[in-house]
């Protein structure tokens, strides 16, 4: 399966970026200037980066 387009920092909309660490994918905003530079690192556990794009492109309010 492929795995699905991110959606932008949902606080300052730049593109994130997903790298590979300790053989698990991360997903974080790219923006440097990002005031709070979001980042699934800690917070998703997850060596499938299908489900790790899917839950960094879920929104409050999206159904």
């Amino acid at each position: 399966m492929t795995i699905p387009a991110l959606k932008p920092c949902p606080f300052c909309g730049k593109p994130p970026a997903m790298r590979w660490t300790l053989d698990e994918p991360v997903i974080e905003c790219a923006n440097r200037k990002c005031a709070f530079q979001p980042s699934t690192f800690l917070h998703i556990t997850t060596d499938n980066a299908r489900v790790l794009a899917m839950k960094w492109n879920e929104r409050k309010g999206d159904d």
